[in-house]
């Protein structure tokens, strides 16, 4: 696998490539986004109106309103679309696709790992499909390799999820987790 900034930009040109919508043929068009050279420095995107006018499009947000929030954070349009797809598919044979694992999910999520393995350079054993950004981070800090009196630096700014996994593992494996206190609010940089 290529070094991990390699792989960062390789998903940052995925995911531009995914924030303007999803149709038929938009494998190829990652394939092609993903063979060109980085998109833009993070200064050009940061300022790039246009683009950031897509990625808001791509969502389907009330008008005016500025998604600051990190606990929730909206699907764009087309996952919506093909959640909704999926559950007519379900509710229409929920018995067959539910009783037989070869007919449900773990396949399609097997071809869905093994395919975007392929399009970020890695490979699928090195990649873990999860449900949500929470879920993923906390299969990390349970499965760290922690003894009693291991120490873990984290900071005032932690997500409550991961604070309350971190205890739990000072509870469970005696380990030791300080907090680092970050002082707010922090400066525009206007």
């Amino acid at each position: 696998m290529a070094d991990r900034r390699a792989f960062l930009r390789q998903s940052a040109r995925a995911t531009a490539a995914l924030a303007v919508g999803w149709s038929p043929d938009t494998s190829q068009k990652l394939q092609e986004v993903l063979a060109t050279g980085p998109v833009a420095s993070a200064e050009a995107t940061a300022a790039d109106e246009g683009f950031w006018r897509k990625v808001r499009n791509a969502f389907n947000l009330e008008p005016g309103l500025v998604n600051l929030r990190h606990v929730y954070s909206p699907s764009p349009r087309v996952v919506i679309e093909a959640l909704e797809r999926e559950i007519e598919r379900v509710n229409g044979a929920p018995s067959h696709l539910a009783g037989w694992p070869e007919n449900g999910q773990e396949p399609r999520r097997e071809a869905l790992r093994r395919r975007a393995a392929t399009l970020l350079g890695c490979d699928a054993e090195e990649l873990a499909l999860m449900r949500s950004a929470t879920e993923a981070l906390q299969t990390v800090q349970l499965g760290l390799d922690l003894r009693a009196g291991d120490e873990v630096l984290t900071t005032n700014e932690d997500y409550f999820s991961m604070s309350e996994t971190w205890q739990q593992r000072v509870r469970r494996d005696r380990i030791i987790c300080r907090e680092v206190s970050l002082l707010g609010p922090y400066p525009s940089s206007e």
